[in-house]
């Protein structure tokens, strides 16, 4: 109840009362994520995500400042995002947990959070995010990480592209058309 009730608060409250109800949902979130059942958890990951959005909107630099309030952003979608990967058997592949996923990567990606470590759990799970043998899917996971990759040097881009071709399945022409349009923007 408390998580649904702070989207009233994002929208309406000052930045003061914002940043003060991200210090107290990161109490929350650090102390209980392990403990929710899989349904109430994504319910509850789903409502972050919706919170991130919002104070996008309404306090930009509340997400990208280094420290303070971008820090719990940030400790929250990695924490979501390694509970998505170590947990993926629990959640199956139902379509709202795809969903999250994919939003999960996207707002990593906005908010500048590195998703390419070598064998750490949010980089496993970009990895089988990218192997999707839906065509949709893949260009969805790109274009999240349109920005990130358009200030990456050569190699990571090109790591990207492997994964991608190590899938069954890859972007076709007009996917990869949309992209590369998509990374000329941000450029």
């Amino acid at each position: 109840m408390f998580v649904e009730g702070a989207l009233s608060l994002v929208r309406a409250g000052s930045q003061e009362q914002v940043t003060q109800l991200l210090r107290r949902m990161s109490t929350l979130v650090s102390g209980q994520s392990e403990a929710l059942s899989a349904p109430v958890w994504l319910r509850q990951a789903s409502v972050r995500l919706q919170l991130i959005q919002e104070m996008g909107i309404r306090f930009p630099e509340l997400i990208r400042e280094g420290d303070g309030a971008a820090g719990f952003v940030r400790d929250w979608l990695l924490s979501d995002l390694q509970r998505c990967a170590a947990a993926a058997l629990v959640f199956g592949a139902g379509e709202q947990t795809t969903t999250l996923r994919y939003r999960l990567v996207a707002a990593a990606a906005e908010v500048g959070l590195p998703l390419t470590g070598a064998g750490t759990p949010e980089s496993e799970l970009l990895r089988s995010l990218l192997q999707s043998p839906q065509q949709q899917d893949q260009l969805t996971a790109l274009l999240g990480l349109r920005k990130q990759l358009a200030r990456a040097d050569s190699s990571l881009i090109a790591l990207y592209f492997g994964v991608l071709n190590e899938g069954t399945r890859w972007l076709g022409g007009d996917g990869m058309a949309v992209f590369l349009g998509r990374l000329r923007e941000d450029a």
